[in-house]
Formats: C-alpha cells, structure tokens, sequence
C-alpha cells in the first residue's frame, strides 16, 4: 500500500476484518488517522445548522444540543 491520504487510511482501518478498537486508538493517538470535528449547534440555531451543512460549510457532524 503506498502513502494513503488519511480518509483513505481511515476508510481501510475501519472496514479491515478483525481489527480491535485498540490498534484504531493506537493510529488516532499517531496522527495516522484524520478525524472530523464535531459541531454542536444550540436548537435555537438549528435553522443555521441547516445552511452551514446545505453549503458546505462545516465538515464533521452537526449536533443539535437540547440543553445550550
């Protein structure tokens, strides 16, 4: 396998059979896999939660909190 981008190592590491959550852990802990942010969103902002996600401008999830 020659140097992956890390979405493409991230889409191998997880679908590989058999792998144990620790050795995903253990590459998250190297830098060997790129993960998406979380953005949270109060309910009062869903509607820009809405349009952020429609144009793109957010990658990662969006998450609605009920209590903010």
């Amino acid at each position: 396998m020659t140097d992956p981008t890390p979405a493409t190592m991230r889409a191998a590491v997880l679908s590989a059979p058999g792998l144990g959550n620790q050795r995903v852990l253990d590459r998250i802990a190297a830098g060997a896999l790129e993960l998406l942010p979380v953005h949270t969103y109060s309910l009062e902002d869903i509607a820009v939660a809405h349009r952020d996600m429609a144009r793109g401008a957010r990658r990662g999830k969006l998450v609605g909190l009920p209590w903010d």
